[in-house]
């Protein structure tokens, strides 16, 4: 894989019934991504699902040491990479986002898809 950055884009609030699916679903694929050669991860805006990817690559990252974090503020336009995200309201921001990144010709893994 020559993309080497993941981006993280969701809603602010991950409803409760579905937390654990979706907290599983990222588990594994920041592991598949990292074993991918992704090294950096990046988590756009706050809230649920960015604290949510926050933890899962820290975590996840005390066994992979080259895996770096970094928390940023408006959205990868222009961005090369994989985009990860989770619209869990399927006309909000998350979901605009993630058509746009779709767009630019990013990879885009839903989470809260099926």
């Amino acid at each position: 894989m020559d993309i080497k950055t993941c981006y993280f884009i969701g809603d602010a609030d991950v409803p409760e019934n579905i937390l654990e699916t979706i907290q599983k679903r990222l588990e594994d694929e920041v592991v598949s991504l990292i074993r991918q050669g992704v090294r950096k991860f990046c988590v756009y805006g706050g809230g649920g699902f960015g604290a949510l990817a926050a933890r899962v690559v820290s975590e996840i990252g005390k066994y992979y040491p080259r895996v770096r974090l970094s928390v940023s503020r408006g959205e990868p336009r222009g961005k090369k990479g994989i985009c990860v995200c989770c619209p869990v309201n399927y006309d909000g921001a998350a979901a605009r986002e993630a058509a746009r990144a779709a767009e630019l010709g990013m990879q885009v893994v839903n989470l809260a898809a099926g």
